[in-house]
């Protein structure tokens, strides 16, 4: 027994099965994220290494190359990019799409591991990271007010990135012209020289003093105690107490040498809000975390932050990528909704008849809502390429039920009776109809072993096309129509006919 044998017979199980469909279908198109394109992630690791107050020159003899040298080796590599800036060395390793980017970073780690006998002893231990090029963020907070830019940095690093943070979905914060607190010490020319000193004694004195450090711990019979040094400065006042070095039996401190300011970190990035000073707060999703979930979390979040705001103070959003992203795809929704009544127009005009009509109409959500929980099940999102392949599927996934239905009326014309001229004429044309869907996902299919990036950015509009295609569309459109009409008892004949109903389950009246 054929599929289509099973619908006309069983009509309430073809419409079970299709309203089965249109449920989970819509089940998974509810739990689906919303992205603009599909998240793609190439497999390249980034090696970060900073030397202060290296020139450029040194970076790239002394650290670049020997980076350069100890990760060539490593196994998948499609090429190595590098950059040599004041103080800081990048090495940028691309691999080919296939290699697990897990393992890629292993082995990177490994080799800096390996060559760290060859670098500087003054350096920073490498820095090896994922590059995920996703990570970019999603929305721009902007902290303004009247109080000074102190101020503003102090809030929005002591406290509101910490809140931010705690928002499901989000990965991080990056900020734009945040300036950090800074205790400044500017130092006294003539006052080293009376003392016989120069910066680096100062330098070294800091870096022995200004410090926190575990002193071990006392134990008694009872109870066990553990002990700090509570060594760093936190005011200007305990700054200016910092001992430097001892002068005869003079012990010189800070404040004997130098003034002592608490200010900021030099500029290097200036944020405005409508004009005013501001700090920025970039909010990164998380690996795999949604967009437009993501801005909405943090909009519904905004007046819990805007209540623990000091006076003088206000957060505004200042740039919303979710926006965009939501005004595309309800643009591509609606030529989606277009084309599905264009189809049921041009259907109505050829074959000139309701009943016809009103089956691919409801075929065509069926099998597109169907096709959902394949989406799902694949684990992509709803984004321009998805979206794309529906849209094209809109007119293919009715040639089924174009070709069966016409070959049924041509069998009723020529005087069969309902449900022998349904059954034959289904059984008829499943060998032609089934051509005609496999030769169409022979076009798609392809599409989705396409290497390289470009494969990767198509590999989900493949999918959803054969899906949609290749089973949504001949179950919903194809056979499991005659369900609805079968149930309904009509299927209604075109005009100059001479039978004027045909359905499976009512009688036939001659004109």
């Amino acid at each position: 027994m054929t599929l289509s044998d099973l619908s006309i017979k069983n009509p309430v199980f073809a419409v079970m099965l299709s309203a089965a469909m249109l449920v989970f279908g819509y089940l998974g198109y509810k739990d689906m994220g919303i992205s603009q394109f599909p998240e793609l992630d190439f497999p390249v690791v980034n090696v970060a290494t900073y030397r202060e107050a290296a020139l450029p020159e040194t970076m790239d003899s002394d650290v670049t190359d020997i980076i350069e040298d100890a990760v060539s080796g490593v196994e998948g590599i499609d090429y190595i990019s590098s950059q040599s800036n004041m103080g800081v060395s990048v090495v940028t390793v691309f691999f080919h799409l296939h290699r697990d980017i897990d393992a890629a970073m292993q082995d990177v780690q490994n080799a800096v591991s390996a060559a760290m006998q060859r670098l500087p002893t003054d350096i920073d231990p490498p820095i090896v990271s994922k590059v995920n090029f996703n990570k970019f963020p999603v929305m721009w907070l902007s902290c303004h007010g009247t109080r000074p830019l102190h101020d503003l940095s102090r809030f929005v690093d002591d406290h509101l990135k910490r809140h931010i943070q705690s928002i499901p979905g989000v990965g991080g914060v990056m900020y734009g012209g945040l300036r950090a607190r800074n205790m400044r010490l500017w130092l006294d020319r003539s006052k080293l020289q009376a003392y016989n000193l120069d910066p680096a004694d100062v330098m070294k004195a800091l870096r022995q003093e200004h410090v926190e450090k575990p002193a071990g711990y006392l134990q008694s019979d009872w109870r066990e105690l553990n002990v700090r040094t509570m060594g760093e400065s936190r005011t200007v006042e305990e700054f200016q107490e910092i001992p430097v070095a001892k002068v005869g039996w003079q012990l010189v401190r800070v404040k004997d040498i130098a003034v002592v300011e608490d200010g900021l970190e030099d500029r290097r990035s200036l944020a405005r809000f409508n004009s005013e000073p501001t700090v920025g707060v970039g909010v990164m999703r998380a690996m795999g975390a949604n967009v437009v979930e993501v801005c909405r979390e943090v909009k519904k979040r905004l007046p819990e932050l805007r209540k623990m705001l000091p006076p003088g103070m206000e957060i505004s959003i200042s740039t919303d990528y979710s926006l965009f992203i939501i005004d595309d795809i309800a643009e591509v929704k609606e030529a989606l909704l277009f084309g599905i009544l264009l189809t049921a127009v041009v259907t109505f005009l050829f074959l000139g008849a309701i009943g016809p009509t009103l089956n691919v109409f409801i075929s065509i959500p069926t099998s597109l809502i169907g096709t959902f929980l394949a989406i799902k099940w694949f684990g992509f999102t709803i984004n321009f390429m998805t979206l794309l392949a529906l849209s094209l599927s809109v007119g293919v996934v009715v040639d089924d039920a174009i070709l069966v239905l016409e070959n049924i009326y041509r069998r009723r014309e020529n005087g069969e009776g309902k449900l022998q001229a349904a059954l034959v004429g289904a059984r008829e044309i499943s060998f032609a109809a089934i051509a005609a869907t496999f030769s169409i996902i022979a076009i798609f299919i392809p599409v989705a072993f396409l290497k390289g990036s470009i494969g990767r950015f198509f590999y989900q509009f493949a999918i959803t096309t054969t899906v949609a295609v290749g089973f949504c569309g001949p179950i919903a459109s194809g056979f499991l129509g005659f369900g609805f009409n079968a149930s309904a008892g009509r299927l209604t004949s075109r005009p100059g006919s001479p039978l004027t109903s045909c359905g499976c389950s009512a009688p036939v009246t001659s004109s």
